[in-house]
């Protein structure tokens, strides 16, 4: 998969969305009215070369934090890398609520 650009031609990693995280975006998405523009911008962050920008937990696994904003939710974001596959797969989302 792969879409040019004044580079050449980007290749796009695939996203896999596991079905507990889709579920709590749902949830999540009935509290703040943008999270769905959040979870778009998940998955073209996550399509091209995410790993420089987020948190290394262990082999090919990473954490993606985002601050409350307005009306985006504070959330915690798991995510798997698999080079060989050109995939990153959405494992799991927690929202973050502060007292």
């Amino acid at each position: 998969m792969g879409r040019d650009n004044c580079f050449g031609v980007e290749k796009l990693r695939a996203i896999i969305r596991e079905t507990e995280f889709d579920s709590v975006v749902k949830t999540i998405c009935g509290t703040y009215s943008r999270m769905d523009e959040l979870d778009s911008g998940l998955d073209w962050a996550l399509s091209r070369n995410p790993i420089d920008y987020f948190i290394n937990v262990s082999d090919n696994f990473f954490i993606w934090k985002t601050e409350r904003f307005y009306d985006f939710p504070k959330i915690r974001i798991l995510f798997q890398i698999d080079p060989q596959t050109n995939t990153a797969t959405l494992c799991a989302i927690q929202e973050i609520i502060e007292n």
